[in-house]
């Protein structure tokens, strides 16, 4: 199994996962639509959608290390062309993005013929940034894919980044970083029965981080777009360090 190979295997691998994924999305979008037919009202569950995507592309991210590294391995690929054929995976995320910003145009469209004055939003970009968007529908369409593309290859990133750190520890440091996410999640349960606020800016300051938006100067598309690229070069760097020292495991990644 060579470069080819491993790209063909990744490829068709993602385009099955996908393919579930996203018909349990039309349903998603179809109750959505019955939803606000029968309550008149904007809320629905595809508000949840791009929160969805985002742990969809950052798990693909994840699985496409640690998953799938095994399997590579004993088909004789090597570490090089197993990094390569990730890279060569990041495309798919355009196609991610172009379905995400059609779900939010045809949602706007059916806000937009009750409400006309409605301008058009993206709720998958990155969009508390207020940015220098054309007044061009098309252009500003255009944008939103591109930057969802990058949000998505920047999610997939951190997740093929995660996969290879979690893989490279040993068990027992393993059992330690669970339990402190557990306890951490329990304190953030905690607090935000307290106050839900603090939660909320915690996590809009965590998304900004992780996502570039701190790096986007003055609202400008080009800055982020920048920012977003340097935390995908970031993300695979680490991994390509760490894939050079990765072995083969025990019952992992049987073909």
């Amino acid at each position: 199994m060579k470069l080819k190979s491993a790209v063909k295997y990744r490829y068709k691998k993602i385009f099955k996962i996908s393919a579930i994924f996203y018909i349990l999305m039309l349903e998603l979008v179809i109750g959505s639509f019955i939803i606000r037919a029968v309550t008149k009202s904007n809320y629905a569950l595809d508000n949840f959608f791009p929160y969805i995507m985002y742990g969809f592309t950052f798990g693909i991210g994840a699985a496409s290390y640690s998953k799938e590294l095994n399997l590579f391995l004993q088909n004789g690929v090597s570490r090089q062309h197993i990094h390569l054929s990730f890279l060569v995976l990041l495309p798919i995320n355009l196609a991610f993005a172009v379905i995400s910003v059609l779900d939010d145009l045809m949602f706007w469209l059916v806000d937009r013929a009750s409400n006309p004055l409605v301008d058009y939003y993206s709720t998958h970009a990155f969009h508390f940034i207020v940015f220098k968007y054309p007044e061009s529908l098309a252009l500003k369409i255009l944008i939103d894919i591109v930057l969802v593309t990058l949000c998505y290859a920047t999610l997939m990133s951190y997740g093929y980044m995660a996969g290879a750190i979690i893989r490279s520890m040993r068990t027992f440091y393993k059992v330690i970083v669970c339990v402190i996410i557990v306890v951490i999640g329990a304190l953030l349960y905690v607090i935000n029965q307290v106050d839900n606020t603090i939660i909320e800016e915690l996590f809009l300051t965590l998304r900004a981080f992780l996502g570039g938006n701190c790096y986007a100067e003055y609202g400008y598309v080009s800055n982020f777009i920048v920012a977003l690229i340097i935390c995908i070069s970031i993300c695979v760097a680490i991994a390509h360090l760490l894939i050079r020292k990765a072995t083969l495991k025990r019952g992992g990644d049987q073909k």
